[in-house]
C-alpha cells in the first residue's frame, strides 16, 4: 500500500504537476496509463486508462495543516467489477 508520505509528496510537489502529464504503467492488469492534473495547490486528480479507456479517477486532497490526507477513488478493476473507496489517513 502507498504510504501517506508518498501520497503527500506527490500533492506537494511543487513544479512536477502543473499540467496534466502522463504516465505509462507495465505489470498492472487494471491500467497501463495514469494522468495527473494539480487542481491547487493541496489537491491533484488521476486519470487511469487501459487501452485508451477511462476506467478510474481518484482525488488526492491533502489539508492546509498537512496532517490529514484524503483519498477517493472510482471505477471498474481488470475483472468489470465497479468499486468507489474514500480512505482518510491522518500524519502520525
Amino acid at each position: 500500500m502507498t504510504s501517506f508520505i508518498k501520497l503527500a509528496h506527490l500533492v506537494a510537489a511543487p513544479a512536477a504537476l502543473k499540467k496534466v502529464q502522463n504516465y505509462s504503467v507495465t505489470g498492472n492488469p487494471d491500467w497501463d496509463a495514469t494522468w495527473l492534473k494539480r487542481i491547487d495547490a493541496n489537491t491533484v486528480e488521476f486519470t487511469r486508462k487501459k487501452a485508451g479507456k477511462v476506467i478510474s479517477t481518484a482525488t488526492i486532497v491533502v489539508s492546509k495543516d498537512g496532517k490529514t490526507l484524503t483519498l477517493t477513488a472510482k471505477g471498474v478493476n481488470a475483472k468489470g467489477e465497479k468499486f468507489s473507496n474514500t480512505g482518510v489517513f491522518e500524519k502520525q
